[in-house]
């Protein structure tokens, strides 16, 4: 039975193993804050804080028993350890264009899951070669080269690794993949970029000089929150920029057409930094005005942008770049 993507988002927080509230706040506080990282001494204390939150531009599984199939289409992943001949490999890729490594302080991989083992082992390994999301099947998906980190799968709707070492390696590259083993003997299940809350590829960095749109466009209003809807160099993506959002937990993110009616309505998880940018997918959206609206408690942040054809051959739509230098006032 498939879910519609919102509905597996409320699914993996609040199905029978749900968690609560106050447990959702014990497992935001049990995570290592951001803020608690020893910046690199090349880096000035007071430099912009900066958290890129990725989007997958590919995932997929890969099944031994059904080794010629692609299944880059569903909802959810699959993964599977044993036996062998039931083995499952789920596979990630993250295009996220050049950024300076001397400036990032940490990249995590946050992986969404519904499956509830606790003694069951997650492993994340770093891949060479990317995978095509609607032609990689287990007869020719890349080898698992470099093992990065194993942990329990525990009770917590999500699973995070450190992926700094091999991420940093990658990042004037622009492409950094990895795949996801386990040694369930039954499937683990996580979610896709298809079901709206897919896996994420966190970059904490941490710049000198950047002045971004929405600080730009705050400053010149005087306000002390932000948004504005950007253009991302991966088709079928934008990227949202939010300035000043209290971190922590998740916040909604919806696309509404002019009419007020909502298109898309999405989670985005909020860590601490003062500009966060989150890249999303276009899904089903067609040229034309749209309000991008945030809320997260009592912040409420919106933009309005306009979506066209692209003039890049690589791309179909793209955000309308001149209205926002127009709106924030930078050249």
């Amino acid at each position: 039975m498939k879910c519609k993507p919102f509905s597996l988002f409320l699914l993996i927080l609040f199905a029978s193993s749900a968690v609560s509230a106050q447990e959702a706040a014990a497992i935001q506080a049990s995570l290592p804050s951001t803020s608690d990282i020893q910046l690199k001494n090349s880096l000035d204390e007071d430099c912009q804080r900066i958290i890129r939150v990725a989007s997958p531009s590919a995932d997929t599984y890969t099944s031994r028993r059904a080794d010629s199939i692609n299944f880059g289409s569903e909802i959810s992943m699959r993964l599977r350890g044993v036996p062998e001949k039931k083995s499952m490999i789920s596979h990630l890729n993250f295009e996220i264009g050049k950024i300076n490594r001397d400036e990032v302080l940490r990249c995590i991989l946050k992986v969404y899951t519904v499956s509830k083992q606790n003694e069951t082992k997650l492993s994340v390994f770093g891949i060479d070669q990317p995978i095509d999301e609607n032609l990689t099947s287990w007869e020719n998906q890349p080898t698992a080269e470099h093992l990065i980190a194993t942990k329990n799968l525990g009770d917590h709707p999500y699973v995070e690794f450190d992926v700094t070492e091999f991420a940093s390696q990658r990042l004037d590259v622009g492409n950094i993949n990895f795949c996801l083993r386990t040694d369930s003997k039954k499937a683990v299940e996580i979610s896709s970029r298809e079901s709206g809350l897919g896996s994420e590829l966190i970059i904490d960095q941490c710049n000198l000089e950047m002045v971004t749109y929405a600080s730009a466009k705050s400053a010149k209003k005087g306000e002390k929150y932000g948004m504005n809807v950007l253009p991302c160099n991966q088709d079928g993506k934008f990227t949202i920029e939010l300035l000043g959002v209290p971190s922590g937990g998740f916040g909604d993110l919806m696309i509404m057409n002019e009419r007020g009616s909502v298109l898309r309505q999405l989670p985005l998880a909020i860590r601490e930094g003062a500009i966060l940018m989150h890249t999303i997918d276009y899904g089903e959206l067609l040229p034309g005005q749209y309000w991008a609206v945030f809320r997260k408690g009592r912040v409420m942040v919106r933009d309005q942008f306009r979506l066209q054809p692209s003039l890049n051959p690589n791309k179909m739509l793209e955000i309308a770049s001149e209205d926002k230098i127009s709106e924030s006032g930078l050249k």
